[in-house]
């Protein structure tokens, strides 16, 4: 018995964590698009949570959102365009189902102090290939 739709088909519950220290969920995202017993579902990519948080962060404050950076494990989140199923970082990709572990990061630009070295994450894909690693 699942609480959404297509909860047989590979996804994540995310968290993500404000800069306030507060910890919430997203919306299910899945991992490729493909269809299920309740309709097609789309791969979800950085932009997809992206989108989710900013909707969060509207609902709950009702103002205008302030521009943010995403991180996972130190990493930033910043290519919109990429498979949230090809993140890595150190070989480490994120769990499917559980978010609970490594929450995604949220930053208010406004408080980043930028680092030079700060890396974004790595991808588990070959892009000239298209082989998922």
């Amino acid at each position: 018995m699942g609480g959404h739709p297509n909860t047989g088909l590979k996804h994540w519950h995310l968290r993500v964590k404000f800069p306030n220290g507060s910890t919430r969920q997203i919306p299910e995202i899945f991992a490729k698009t493909e269809e299920g017993p309740d309709g097609r579902v789309i791969s979800a990519k950085v932009k997809d949570i992206y989108d989710a948080v900013e909707d969060l962060i509207r609902r709950s404050y009702g103002a205008p959102v302030e521009p943010f950076t995403l991180y996972w494990k130190g990493r930033k989140l910043d290519r919109p365009g990429v498979r949230v199923r090809h993140i890595s970082v150190n070989g480490e990709k994120i769990q499917l189902y559980d978010g609970e572990s490594n929450p995604i990061i949220v930053k208010y630009n406004k408080d980043i102090v930028e680092e030079p070295d700060l890396q974004t994450h790595d991808l588990d894909i070959d892009y000239e290939t298209g082989d998922e690693r």
